[in-house]
């Protein structure tokens, strides 16, 4: 049940703080209504000054390269790959990395010459308009990329010609650029080492579309590929497939549709130009070798003339016949052997030389299929490694990837080289071996005959590989014109009829939540920079000390005695209330001595003893209001009395009696004030006489109830002295004028028990500002002068 108790009063104490923090700000709602105003009217404007900005997308289909996917070529790469020598990943991050290279924008900015940017002259903003400006601007004598900085001109229509000015900016310099040009086209100077710029109509666009100003900027090409390469993304549109979207960002739809296409064009050159390579390669490989066997084949040729000359051979007889028939198939198995030998030495030769490590290896049409493969991997792989080393930096793991792909390919084509080359040697061997036997025979053939065989053996090999040269020539020939592109478009440029940015509705959003927090902030931070107290909930939640009543700022036109027999009013209702309290804490009747009190002057402490004193007075109670704050007497200014002898009187001696000092109000015969009197120079020593004690025991006895109207005890001493005649402190603070610091002060009176019985009082309470009820305010001060 005390848990139960304890989230209640919890919630509800919760619920109060929610509730007061919400009056709090709702009594500033003209500043909220005026910034919400003003931050819509600052939104409108955002909204109209920001660039308008359009989504343009397209989708492409990727073709996958797959070498060696047919036939036995792919089952010997299979092999490879279930031995661990060969890996093979998916190239879509890979074409994704080239598609979104700064150097395939570079090409596409130079094509379209992005770098050269029009705008029409606008209210609130330049709008571009790309290709819809009728003029065309262009750089003579020198190249764009010349142009370090950036330049901006305006063309401006005239009465003859058109107006040319601008500047040109690199860094923190500026070169005005000033002509015209009467004619079009015309011409207009660059500074120094930038060329011209030429000025056109431009073809097709009807001069009716013709502004009055039109602004021409030019920037340098590799920072302006840079800037489309970030406002262009490229994703995929699932793990499985090869179609990537494209999306850019840009300030025309139509641009950037054209910038995509282009983007899509110029990979798909690229790429045709990098699979060509692998066949140019192989054609000038071909060339080179053409010539050396033909000039080979052409003295094996002059040596056979030759050899016939000199053995005068006209005709072979039936012999030679019959062992060419018989030995006709080894020499043919000899030549196939013997070509592929030279082939595959070839081969191996070219990846030995240094020169050709990163140059593709010639395919000249080996037989061993598991070879092929390989070598026709090893070219994609060293294609897509070149692609790499073009758009990626050498630390990208990519491109360490595809480095350790090359070389582990290289090492396995030397591998199979070598086991291809020993068992061709074998091969020959064993041919060489049965031409042994077969030679055993032949002695009885003439030895011219032999000599003749020898020499037409050579050539027939030569002429077999220089057949065979020429067939892969043309094999490679037709190769170089059968690429297709690579990249197909799907979905054509999308081009969107609004604006992705600015979002009109999301703007107007945020600058409603700034125009809310503009206040919020304002309030909390002056709350937080208030160095007093603020109200009754800051002073409860600071101090140790119960708050047993609060009293409202009263009208500046006010008296300082509010309170008035039969009358009513908020004040004097809390006037009432707080008497009701002090009743409660006094108790019995031989409680009956208060001391009133506060920190600084100016909190009203003198205003509260004066109308405490006047509610009890109302209940026929015979009450006493003393003036002890003998340094600076307010009691008698406040209430208008004539200044004369007081209780400093009494106390130094000057007048034996107290009771013929008192004064009375009209209004309040039961009420009997005891002014200070003139200020002593010993103020401390004179409290703390037997007199004072004296005034105390003799008051008790006629009196039912005596304020004592107290110095500021954060100021002097004086107070503490009363402190063995009060049965009971109100300590009086003031909204806004009691110092925060002081409640620490406060605090420490009460633990240490330097007051008796303190509780504290609210001064000054805007409760109109505060709680939502009631409105009034005051002037009053204790040496100061405040406002309410």
């Amino acid at each position: 049940m005390a848990g139960n108790d304890q989230e209640s009063q919890s919630e509800a104490k919760d619920e109060i703080n929610l509730r007061v923090l919400v009056f709090k700000y709702l009594q500033y709602w003209r500043w909220f209504l005026i910034s919400v105003i003003l931050s819509c009217i600052v939104g409108v404007l955002f909204y109209c000054i920001s660039d308008q900005r359009y989504e343009v997308s397209v989708s492409i289909l990727l073709k996958e390269d797959k070498p060696g996917a047919t036939g036995s070529g792919r089952g010997a790469l299979g092999g490879l790959e279930s031995l661990g020598l060969l890996s093979t990943t998916s190239n879509i991050d890979n074409e994704i990395a080239i598609l979104s290279s700064p150097n395939l924008m570079r090409q596409v900015v130079y094509s379209l010459e992005l770098y050269t940017s029009y705008f029409e002259d606008g209210f609130f903003r330049n709008n571009e308009v790309y290709t819809d400006c009728p003029y065309y601007v262009s750089i003579d004598s020198v190249s764009p990329k010349n142009i370090k900085g950036r330049v901006e001109i305006t063309l401006k229509k005239v009465a003859q010609g058109v107006e040319v000015e601008g500047k040109y900016i690199y860094k923190k310099n500026k070169i005005n650029i000033e002509s015209s040009v009467i004619q079009l086209p015309g011409y207009v100077d660059l500074p120094s080492g930038l060329g011209r710029l030429s000025i056109f109509f431009r073809q097709g666009v009807s001069e009716e579309k013709l502004s009055d100003r039109y602004h021409v900027h030019i920037k340098n090409p590799q920072k302006e590929a840079y800037a489309l390469t970030e406002a262009l993304s490229i994703s995929s549109t699932t793990k499985r497939s090869s179609v990537l979207s494209l999306d850019i960002n840009s300030l025309n739809a139509n641009k950037g549709a054209s910038i995509l296409k282009e983007m899509v064009k110029t990979y798909n050159t690229n790429n045709i130009d990098d699979n060509n390579e692998v066949a140019l390669n192989t054609s000038l490989f071909v060339d080179e070798r053409l010539k050396g066997i033909s000039a080979e084949l052409s003295n094996i040729e002059d040596d056979v003339v030759d050899y016939k000359e000199k053995q005068s051979i006209t005709d072979l007889g039936a012999e030679a016949r019959l062992y060419v028939e018989n030995a006709s198939s080894l020499n043919q198995k000899q030549n196939e052997l013997g070509t592929q030998l030279k082939t595959v030495e070839l081969v191996e030769d070219f990846i030995l030389q240094d020169k050709n490590n990163y140059k593709l290896i010639p395919n000249l049409g080996i037989s061993d299929p598991g070879l092929v493969g390989v070598i026709s991997n090893y070219n994609s792989l060293l294609l897509s490694y070149h692609k790499l080393e073009r758009s990626v930096s050498e630390d990208n793991p990519s491109f360490n990837r595809a480095l350790d792909d090359l070389t582990n390919t290289r090492s396995s084509i030397l591998a199979a080289l070598s086991n291809i080359k020993k068992s061709l040697n074998i091969s020959i061997q064993e041919a060489e071996k049965q031409s042994a036997k077969i030679a055993t025979r032949v002695n009885s053939v003439p030895s011219q005959e032999r000599g003749l065989l020898e020499i037409m053996r050579q050539q027939q090999i030569k002429q077999s590989l220089y057949l065979y040269l020429m067939k892969v020539k043309e094999e490679t020939n037709v190769s170089m014109a059968s690429y297709s592109d690579k990249a197909k478009i799907i979905i054509d440029p999308i081009i969107p009829e609004q604006p992705v940015s600015p979002k009109r509705s999301l703007i107007f959003f945020c600058f409603f939540l700034i125009g809310i927090f503009i206040p919020v902030i304002i309030i909390y931070m002056r709350d937080k920079m208030q160095v007093n107290i603020a109200d009754r909930q800051e002073l409860e939640r600071l101090s140790e000390v119960s708050v047993i009543g609060e009293i409202m700022a009263k009208g500046s036109k006010e008296d300082i005695l509010v309170i008035k027999a039969n009358r009513t009013s908020p004040i004097i209702e809390l006037f009432r209330t707080l008497r009701n309290n002090m009743q409660f804490i006094l108790g019995s009747s031989e409680r009956k001595v208060m001391l009133v009190t506060s920190t600084i002057p100016g909190e009203g402490k003198t205003f509260i003893s004066i109308n405490l004193a006047a509610s009890f007075a109302l209940l026929d109670k015979k009450v006493l209001l003393i003036g002890l704050d003998i340094r600076n007497p307010k009691l008698s200014e406040d209430m208008t009395f004539r200044k004369g002898l007081g209780v400093t009187s009494y106390l130094s001696g000057a007048t034996a009696d107290w009771k013929s000092l008192l004064v009375s109000m009209d209004g309040f015969p039961t009420l009997d004030i005891l002014q200070a009197g003139v200020i002593p120079p010993n103020p401390n020593e004179l409290l703390m006489k037997p007199a004072m004690k004296q005034l105390f025991d003799e008051a008790k006895k006629h009196y039912d109830l005596i304020i004592i109207d107290s110095a500021p005890i954060g100021v002097v001493s004086d107070t503490f002295l009363m402190a063995p005649y009060a049965d009971t402190t109100v300590y009086v603070t003031r909204e806004n004028v009691t110092p925060k610091q002081a409640v620490s002060f406060i605090n420490e009176i009460y633990r240490d028990k330097k007051l008796p019985n303190i509780y504290l009082v609210m001064n000054g309470v805007e409760l109109a500002k505060n709680k939502g009820r009631y409105g009034y305010g005051y002037t009053y001060g204790y040496g100061v002068n405040i406002e309410e």
